[in-house]
């Protein structure tokens, strides 16, 4: 039901969502590692700002929309201070890992004033058989948290690269 609402909203506002932005470069409360074949990481700004990092060097800057910001500045503040759990297993499976199978960085905030710290923490990694890492927070609502935003971040980022396919 997540995924739907993500994928609905960002539906809503796609077409006004880009808009090209020379904003000066400011720290990112969210980093999304391994985006896509194309796009090695995409972050964004509290800002708005979406930096893609293309697996050329090159980096593409977008000014998100206002509704797209607040929906992923107000997850990245509810996971700013999650508990965060890494687990350790064998792995048991020789599979490799699918394209969605990101890394998604969150900044740190001050836990007084909720102002983010540019301090970038490891909050949620791939899940399946062939990893023996595995990192998520702990609370159940956290983890849909950080599940809804990675999957924000993955369409907003696929909305601007035509070679990004959602697997």
């Amino acid at each position: 039901m997540n995924k739907l609402l993500v994928v609905g909203l960002v539906g809503l506002f796609a077409s006004s969502a880009f808009a090209e932005t020379n904003k000066a470069n400011s720290l990112p409360i969210v980093k999304l590692a391994q985006v896509s074949r194309t796009v090695s990481q995409a972050t964004v700004s509290e800002e708005g700002v979406l930096d893609l990092t293309h697996v050329d060097g090159s980096v593409t800057q977008k000014q998100l929309s206002s509704e797209a910001t607040y929906l992923i500045v107000s997850l990245a503040n509810r996971l700013a201070n999650a508990e965060i759990k890494v687990t350790k297993t064998f792995a048991i499976c020789m599979m490799m890992p699918l394209l969605n199978a990101q890394n998604l960085f969150v900044s740190g905030a001050n836990q007084n004033t909720g102002d983010f710290n540019g301090v970038l923490r490891l909050v949620l990694t791939p899940m399946g058989c062939w990893t023996t890492s595995h990192t998520a927070p702990v609370n159940a609502d956290d983890f849909n948290a950080a599940t809804e935003l990675k999957d924000l971040v993955r369409v907003l980022a696929a909305e601007n690269d035509e070679q990004f396919v959602i697997q």
